[in-house]
């Protein structure tokens, strides 16, 4: 992968951790930026996921997109987060996707742990939701460190 690409997209996944903490949103800028660089990323043939065709990163789009939408239809998810796991989808693949997911529960569950188990400090942040998205990012960057490795392996 390309430097500049690395750099690009460790800065959205930044740009999402540090929005979604800081203001509880994934905003729609960020989000189309993010999915510019997924297709750009694709059009210069240097995926986030290495051999990430075309069609299977929109077809990831919208799977993510469509369960995504399901957790914000039922109240569990904002649309921003929904909105970034679609792009997300875009960005790395069905597999990729699938790791992000993974990061991203694993981190969201115990921010809410932590709540639960916290003292009144923590309690006061039960209003304020779990930044999604932001765990997301951290799931984009675990991507980013890990792809060296899967390129190695896939030669």
């Amino acid at each position: 992968m390309l430097a500049w690409t690395q750099a690009a997209t460790a800065a959205c996944a930044l740009a999402a951790i540090w929005y979604d903490v800081r203001y509880r949103r994934a905003p729609n800028g960020l989000v189309l930026l993010t999915a510019a660089l997924a297709a750009l990323l694709l059009f210069v043939s240097q995926p986030l996921w290495p051999g990430l065709t075309w069609h299977m990163a929109v077809l990831s789009a919208l799977v993510g997109l469509a369960v995504f939408a399901l957790f914000y239809a039922l109240g569990w998810m904002g649309a921003g987060d929904a909105k970034f796991f679609a792009v997300t989808g875009l960005l790395a693949g069905p597999v990729g996707l699938g790791i992000v997911w993974v990061v991203a529960s694993l981190l969201g569950g115990l921010h809410a742990l932590a709540i639960t188990l916290g003292g009144r400090t923590l309690q006061a942040a039960r209003g304020r939701g779990i930044p999604y998205a932001a765990y997301m990012g951290c799931g984009i960057l675990l991507l980013l460190w890990l792809r060296p490795g899967i390129e190695a392996a896939q030669h």
